[in-house]
């Protein structure tokens, strides 16, 4: 997070999990602030208990050389990923920001239904907008769900004829008078992709 708010987007393939070291030989790193698209690898290792340090390395044709993150590697914990996820939690209306690297809105309204379809009636960067949505509670019996939706053809859409994946979850919310927190996460295949935060 470059601000309280919106996410850079690292995506990619990752060998080596399991072990002290893993490594991504298709990294794609999209910029929140830009929309601006960068492709490279990564290796990640922990450099000490709870931190994970991944250095990146971008292609030949990117301004930008090689960089090193580092961050907490312990999940917040208000997660609780060892509990399985339901629909029943993440089900209703939810209403934050829908962040979209050129932009964000305000006052996003996404709502999932008892059987998992998410759908919206409001649109992003004019004319962007989400169909056939769907969210499932993911594999392994942990605190996350697998999402996709597609956004069909338009005129000023960056994700136009695109099928987004993704992952949410949610946890309880920092926010007074709250008590659930939803994060969401959606990319195309290149790694463009939305995020969305809600807390009701």
């Amino acid at each position: 997070f470059n601000s309280p708010f919106d996410p850079d987007i690292y995506s990619g393939s990752l060998s080596g999990i399991g072990s002290n070291s893993a490594n991504s030989s298709n990294l794609a790193y999209f910029q929140n602030v830009s929309g601006t698209l960068r492709t490279g690898t990564a290796s990640m290792t922990a450099p000490s208990a709870g931190l994970l340090k991944t250095t990146v390395s971008y292609t030949a044709t990117s301004t930008e050389g090689a960089r090193e993150l580092t961050w907490e590697a312990t999940p917040d914990s208000r997660l609780k990923l060892e509990t399985a996820a339901t629909l029943e939690t993440i089900q209703g209306k939810w209403v934050g920001r829908w962040s979209y690297a050129y932009g964000n809105i305000e006052n996003f309204s996404l709502s999932i239904s008892d059987t998992g379809v998410a759908s919206s009636s409001m649109t992003f960067q004019s004319d962007c907008q989400i169909s056939n949505g769907n969210v499932a509670p993911a594999i392994g019996g942990v605190n996350l769900f697998s999402v996709s939706f597609n956004v069909p053809n338009a005129t000023q859409c960056f994700l136009k004829s695109q099928n987004m994946t993704g992952v949410a979850y949610v946890t309880s919310s920092p926010v007074p008078g709250k008590s659930q927190r939803l994060q969401w996460l959606a990319i195309a295949p290149d790694g463009r992709g939305v995020s969305f935060r809600a807390d009701r």
